[in-house]
């Protein structure tokens, strides 16, 4: 309706091809996706409730190849199959009442004691309620994203991607990341949401390993004697 969709056949083929191929090996092929790609220019991707898979110009852009755009999608799908986008809102609207119940009675205790400072403890009530939301939301997100990427690698795998390619645009993400940061330019969405770090892209780096080396040891089968 506002026209942030991407509508250009080729491409959209080609989102959908690589998109369903993942949504096959996943842990729940079963499950209806919808991938999209938006105009923006900006680093950005992300899924939502019903299978809805987005995916801004700017992260495909940035890849260097199909595999790394793979190893996000696989991420992003990830976070639907184990249902960390229905339980991310089940668990803010548990938060909701009593963090609201909680600045209320602050800021009651706040107007009762009166004087000058009644105001700012007013204020400091209001401030401490949303801080807490936000942090039990980046913790919850901080799981959510460790168990996206260890399910995402393997679902790329399975799919006959390079488990290798997302660290690879881990790195990408990471030099992204403070290119920004030393130009004070605004930090990307998708970085605020998906922190990447030096542990981060070795654990992924590990798996991609650990996947190769099962791989391998498959194909070799036992040695004749």
């Amino acid at each position: 309706h506002y026209g942030y969709v991407l509508h250009d056949p080729l491409i959209d083929g080609w989102l959908q091809s690589v998109g369903h191929r993942l949504a096959a090996a996943s842990d729940k092929p079963q499950h209806p996706f919808t991938f999209f790609m938006l105009k923006d220019r900006q680093f950005n991707a992300f899924a939502t409730l019903g299978g809805y898979i987005g995916t801004n110009a700017g992260l495909v852009l940035a890849a260097d190849r199909e595999d790394e755009v793979a190893g996000v999608l696989s991420h992003e799908i990830s976070h639907v199959t184990q249902q960390h986008v229905l339980r991310g809102v089940e668990r803010a609207q548990r938060d909701q009442l009593p963090i609201l119940l909680a600045m209320l009675g602050a800021i009651v205790a706040a107007q009762t004691a009166g004087g000058n400072s009644s105001g700012e403890a007013t204020q400091a009530a209001i401030m401490s309620a949303m801080g807490l939301a936000q942090q039990r939301q980046i913790n919850y997100t901080r799981s959510n994203e460790h168990e996206a990427d260890r399910i995402g690698i393997q679902t790329l795998a399975r799919a006959g991607y390079d488990p290798q390619a997302m660290s690879e645009f881990f790195t990408i993400m990471q030099a992204r990341s403070r290119v920004n940061a030393a130009g004070a330019y605004d930090i990307p969405d998708y970085l605020m949401t998906h922190p990447v770090t030096t542990t981060r892209i070795s654990e992924a780096k590990e798996r991609a390993d650990r996947i190769a080396g099962a791989s391998a040891g498959f194909l070799a089968g036992p040695i004749a004697t």
